[in-house]
């Protein structure tokens, strides 16, 4: 029975100075003033963010601030690894693998549950329907046979703190199924180290006020007692356990085997063991969340009478179209909005923390029901104006992605009229007929809207640039939004001529792709765009733009 302890012994994979790979317990991470360490070295993507959110959670749960200036302090002058180490270790028992009594992340009483394969912990492992019908194309059965305690643990977390929908009873992560992550990272270049990165998502300790009578360690770990389980649909809320809980879920009863292990190499991380997991037990009804706001996720809610729901990772990644609701909130009012992440709105807030260029660093699954299709990850810039000008940065910072997305609707509609429709002028006005059951590629429109947005991104952050460098005025803000109405212009033009190709060259589309384009390039210039980005619309009649020459 292996006797791992995550607080004490060194597990967690980490990259030095050189690029080297090494062990190292959590209390390292403060080694040589924070800065030995640069980053995780797990063997997957998906588990460096697990495992980041792990020490996030171990900082704020052991040595969480009191104040903005006590964690300016301990920014510019880390703790030792003795100090980290003294913090770390008040809760140790929490953190061991085996035993028989409470166990990291598992079911305190579980002891005849259904037993699984140690691969099922991999949330994009082929499930038991799948490999039935013959169906584990890109992630193969029987790859992953045995997994080393390091490994075991890593992936216990992430499945815990990520779990999907699991069938009929098998709840789901405090955050639902697969949540976006964001997390602070000092901007490239800087001289810091794996400390500051974590360090800079660790809010002050008044943040994680606990209700009366939830105050204990049980409250926080809940392996540490009898699971509140789920058969009746129970559910446990903020205000039934400790708000530092949400770093620590446990939705799936989940009890390791530690008895019939094997010895080998580790599928996923290669290092030879002579404590190989190759299975665990299980049961339905875990704990079942509600009313959680995780302060590493953004949330959106659709309505006033709604909840606030989690974001969730998106195909093909995060972008400057979710730059609204990711960086900067998206408020539309009467409840309804997109909010980023607490941590990410507390560094617009914080003076210490506004001094500290930094991105946000955003990841997580992508996600089709229970089936994990990919691992999406992405970096946006954090820019901070002057504290009096912020929030109309904000605001022109939003009003840019609107009038983006907005011009995307005109591209898309005028491609597939390009494409698939015939135009028919009515009194002066241009319509569009499609021919019944037109067979439109939806995978096409769907490759055009990612050109868009990767195109347009380094146009919409240079433009963001700009306008933290110009003049706090009505006339530079002004400047700013109509030029980048004019990158707009440029780019929906550019990839309307390239989507359409050689269409025209066919007679019966000549007709069919001039009027499009002339179509478009009226409503790029039109005042709907105008009166997104607040700038004087035109008088009169709103401006035509002839076809004209391709480019």
């Amino acid at each position: 029975m292996t006797n791992l302890n995550l607080i004490d012994d060194p597990w967690l994979p980490v990259r030095g100075r050189e690029g080297e790979v090494e062990y190292i317990a959590p209390a390292q991470v403060a080694a040589d003033g924070g800065r030995r360490y640069h980053a995780l070295a797990a063997p997957r993507a998906d588990y460096n963010g697990a495992l980041v959110q792990f020490l996030v959670g171990l900082l704020q749960t052991a040595c969480a601030p009191a104040d903005e200036k006590a964690w300016q302090a301990l920014w510019e002058a880390p703790p030792t690894v003795a100090e980290l180490d003294t913090a770390f270790r008040r809760y140790a028992n929490a953190f061991r693998l085996g035993g028989d009594g409470p166990r990291f992340l598992q079911d305190l009483t579980l002891r005849d549950g259904e037993a699984k394969p140690i691969a099922a912990l991999l949330l994009d492992a082929p499930g038991e329907q799948t490999t039935r019908r013959n169906q584990d194309h890109f992630i193969k059965r029987d790859t992953v046979a045995g997994l080393c305690p390091r490994c075991a643990a890593t992936a216990l977390f992430c499945l815990q703190t990520n779990a999907p929908s699991g069938g009929q009873g098998h709840r789901v992560g405090l955050r639902g199924g697969g949540p976006l992550t964001t997390l602070l990272v000092p901007r490239a270049g800087a001289a810091t180290g794996l400390w500051h990165t974590l360090w800079l998502n660790v809010l002050p300790a008044g943040a994680f006020q606990p209700e009366p009578g939830q105050e204990g360690a049980a409250a926080i770990f809940p392996w540490l007692a009898p699971t509140r389980t789920s058969e009746k649909n129970q559910k446990v809320t903020p205000q039934q356990a400790h708000p530092l809980q949400m770093f620590w879920g446990m939705p799936r009863r989940i009890r390791l085997d530690l008895d019939n292990v094997t010895t080998g190499s580790c599928d996923l991380c290669g290092v030879e063991s002579t404590e190989l997991l190759t299975q665990y037990a299980t049961r339905n009804f875990g704990v079942s969340y509600e009313g959680w706001l995780h302060v590493l996720t953004p949330h959106s809610r659709e309505a006033a009478d709604k909840p606030l729901l989690p974001a969730h990772g998106q195909p093909g990644g995060i972008g400057f179209r979710h730059w609204a609701g990711i960086v900067v909130a998206d408020d539309e009012g009467r409840g309804k909005g997109r909010f980023p992440a607490r941590v990410v709105a507390h560094a617009a807030q914080s003076m210490a923390r506004r001094r500290i260029p930094a991105d946000v660093l955003a990841f997580g699954y992508d996600m089709d029901n229970m089936k994990a299709r990919a691992w999406v990850e992405s970096h946006l810039p954090l820019f901070l104006a002057e504290e009096s000008r912020q929030e109309e940065f904000e605001e022109i910072s939003r009003q840019f992605v609107h009038a983006a997305n907005e011009a995307f609707v005109y591209l898309r509609s005028m491609v597939k009229g390009a494409l698939f429709g015939e135009p028919v002028d009515h009194q002066g006005k241009v319509k569009w007929d499609f021919p019944p059951h037109v067979s439109i590629d939806t995978a096409f429109f769907d490759t055009l809207a990612g050109t868009y947005w990767r195109q347009g991104e380094p146009l919409f952050l240079a433009r963001l640039r700009a306008l933290l460098a110009y003049p706090a005025d009505e006339a530079g803000d002004e400047s700013c939004k109509e030029s980048w109405l004019k990158d707009l212009v440029g780019l929906c033009l550019r990839l309307f001529d390239q989507a359409v190709g050689g269409v025209e060259e066919a007679d019966s589309r000549v007709k069919a792709v001039v009027y499009a384009r002339r179509q478009l390039g009226g409503m790029l210039h039109g005042n709907p765009l105008r009166k997104l980005m607040y700038l004087p619309e035109h008088a009169g009649k709103e401006a035509k733009v002839k076809g004209g020459k391709r480019g």
